[in-house]
């Protein structure tokens, strides 16, 4: 209480090993701590933990002063990445963050999560006081926002237990719409700009329970989230340009705006509550394949799904989906050119075969390879 040293302890090996969360479990203070680590760590005599991929999470369980109770693994053959760590009074351990493609979340056995390959998803994990398996959940989606050349990706950044065993987590979704329910059903979140910030609410077996998002046309994300004894939820993290964090969309609307490039929130709301909403028409493109729901669509057709609204409830939505379709690779061979050859805004200076990516009239990527010929001019 004095802030004079009491104890460190220290793990890590030759490779990039880092600490993200800390807990003590309420009571008896134990604590907990959640990180990643590449190559093989050894946390204790005979307790050493090698990665299956990039790098994998790690889950530590010590005591009052940090020794050596258990360590578990947690991932899969990419890059898995934990961010915050919460203990209930059980001593319960809820770990969130994002994995890529798929993961095990069971540290003693099997128990497989898939995401999307090549994107990041969230996870939330529970084990128990003992470092067994409880349930894994993830939350996330293929789908892009239209114009959007970076990959959709969704972090889980802080994880809140309460009394009753029930976690909230707060993060934000990038780049991306994105279906909340890792099952059939579907609750759907549109990012409405580069990321937006979510809380969502699960029940005791670790299913979505509500979902809400904020966002505008800038970089929003949730790095913080705690409870009151009451059940409300408090967040914390980062905003740009002016964004409303009102969810219900029949009550007055505030807002908040940046004074700067970003600028601190601090946000309050209670438990969820659902209000009615009409059902949107959404206008969706895709080249080739749309992804939604767990559905591949490889044509333009309007249909309706369940999704979310703005406050977090089942709505109807009708999606108007447009699917473009990428031409063949083709062979363009142009007349002989002289010194120069100017083909879209890419110049030339040698013969050669050259692959270029342009975009047909249904505004999808199209390989053209060139079979060149340049011939230089002489003077004598």
């Amino acid at each position: 209480r004095d802030g004079n040293f009491k104890w460190s302890q220290s793990f890590g090996s030759t490779g990039v090993d880092a600490g993200y969360g800390v807990a003590l479990q309420p009571g008896s203070n134990a604590l907990v701590l959640t990180g990643n680590f590449s190559s093989s760590v050894t946390f204790a005599t005979g307790n050493t933990l090698t990665s299956d991929g990039l790098s994998d999470i790690f889950v530590y369980k010590g005591d009052t002063n940090g020794n050596f109770t258990w360590v578990k693994k947690l991932g899969g053959k990419k890059n898995d990445q934990p961010r915050d760590v919460a203990v209930d009074v059980a001593g319960n351990i809820y770990t969130t963050g994002y994995f890529s493609d798929s993961a095990n979340f069971d540290p003693n056995g099997t128990y497989m999560v898939h995401g999307q390959v090549f994107y990041q998803d969230i996870f939330v994990s529970k084990l128990n006081a003992s470092g067994n398996f409880v349930y894994a959940s993830g939350f996330g989606g293929p789908m892009m926002a239209a114009g959007s050349e970076e990959p959709p990706k969704f972090f889980g950044e802080a994880i809140a237990v309460d009394a009753a065993g029930k976690a909230y987590v707060t993060g934000r979704i990038d780049y991306a719409n994105v279906d909340f329910a890792p099952g059939a059903e579907v609750y759907y979140a549109k990012s409405k700009g580069n990321s937006d910030i979510f809380v969502m609410g699960l029940t005791d077996a670790g299913n979505l329970s509500w979902v809400r998002t904020f966002g505008a046309a800038g970089n929003d994300v949730g790095n913080g989230i705690a409870l009151d004894d009451a059940g409300n939820i408090y967040t914390t993290g980062a905003f740009f340009n002016t964004i409303v964090f009102n969810p219900d969309p029949q009550a007055a609307a505030p807002s908040l705006a940046s004074a700067g490039s970003s600028d601190i929130f601090v946000h309050k709301i209670g438990q969820a509550s659902c209000v009615s909403s009409l059902s949107p028409v959404i206008d969706e493109k895709a080249c080739d394949t749309f992804h939604y729901g767990g559905v591949a669509y490889t044509t333009s057709q309007v249909f309706s799904a369940l999704a979310v609204n703005a406050a977090g409830c089942d709505s109807m939505i009708t999606i108007n989906l447009t699917v473009g379709k990428s031409s063949a690779p083709s062979l363009y061979t142009p007349p002989m050119q002289c010194d120069t050859f100017d083909f879209f805004g890419t110049v030339y200076t040698q013969s050669g075969q050259y692959n270029q990516v342009l975009t047909n009239v249904a505004g999808c990527d199209s390989l053209v390879t060139i079979d060149l010929t340049i011939v230089h001019s002489s003077w004598d």
